[in-house]
């Protein structure tokens, strides 16, 4: 059990970001058959963000942003500041690391 969970967790993690990314250029692909094709302005500020949605705006020094038009309501991370890569690296340990840890512990301690 802790091993599929690790496999599933771990690869669940490891396949997002491709994923999002391939569904973006798709999405992208089928608005230029159309005739749809963005603006400089809107170029540039889709070069402020990260398939995920995380900002990367290094000239921006503030971790937490607003989140993107049309990506909900609430606020995000800036990766591109250091306070922001410092926060997801400490999300990615704690998922990526910690839970499968507690789960391995708590399936070979209850024997």
């Amino acid at each position: 059990m802790p091993l599929c969970a690790t496999l599933v967790l771990g690869g669940t993690l490891l396949a997002m970001g491709p994923i999002i990314a391939w569904q973006q250029r798709v999405m992208r692909a089928r608005a230029a058959e159309t005739g749809v094709r963005p603006t400089a302005e809107e170029e540039a500020e889709d070069a402020r963000w990260t398939a995920a949605g995380l900002m990367k705006d290094p000239e921006d020094a503030r971790v937490m942003v607003p989140k993107r038009p049309g990506y909900g309501v609430g606020t995000t991370v800036n990766v591109g500041s250091r306070g922001g890569q410092a926060l997801v690296l400490v999300f990615v340990g704690l998922t990526g690391v910690a839970l499968p840890a507690v789960l391995w512990i708590a399936a070979f301690s209850a024997r």
